[in-house]
């Protein structure tokens, strides 16, 4: 597990444009058996759409921009309060979802997205992103078992300019 998160900072470091970015988070969860990932930049504090960069099914991503789950997506919701890592999944939880929560969750599910881990990214100047690791089995185990309460944390220490995607 060192050398894949060693391997991670590395090419995270080196990373030039979305493009670098979206190979490296692939990578790494490959590397990890998380068949997919979504990296999501908050767009609040600069008024323009959010960035996805994400192996999450095309139709799914298209579909989740143009309906603005990002505004009630109740991981995302719970990311912007948190600083650790939090596992997640639906069960349980539909009880404190509003309708449209249930919809997001719902419409998720059929793309096989039912639960993973998010990794919420605060930095100085207030900017949120979260990157979210998904699992698509439920009959799987997770692969990697964090302590309850184990921070890990991100910190960014450079501006990073990043080109838009060309998926």
């Amino acid at each position: 597990m060192y050398d894949i998160f060693n391997r991670f900072a590395e090419r995270l470091a080196s990373s030039f444009d979305t493009l670098d970015l979206h190979d490296t988070l692939a990578e790494t969860a490959s590397s990890l058996d998380l068949p997919l990932f979504a990296y999501l930049s908050d767009s609040r504090q600069t008024g323009r759409t959010p960035e996805l960069i994400s192996t999450y099914p095309q139709n799914w991503t298209s579909r989740y921009l143009e309906s603005h789950y990002q505004d009630v997506d109740p991981v995302i919701l719970q990311a912007r309060l948190r600083q650790e890592t939090f596992r997640w999944d639906r069960v349980g939880c539909e009880t404190d979802f509003s309708a449209r929560q249930r919809q997001l969750m719902d419409e998720a599910s059929q793309f096989g997205i039912r639960c993973g881990f998010t990794i919420p990214i605060h930095d100085r100047r207030g900017r949120f992103a979260a990157l979210t690791f998904t699992e698509k089995n439920l009959n799987i185990q997770p692969t990697i078992t964090v302590r309850p309460g184990w921070p890990l944390r991100i910190i960014v220490h450079k501006d990073l300019v990043l080109r838009p995607y060309q998926g």
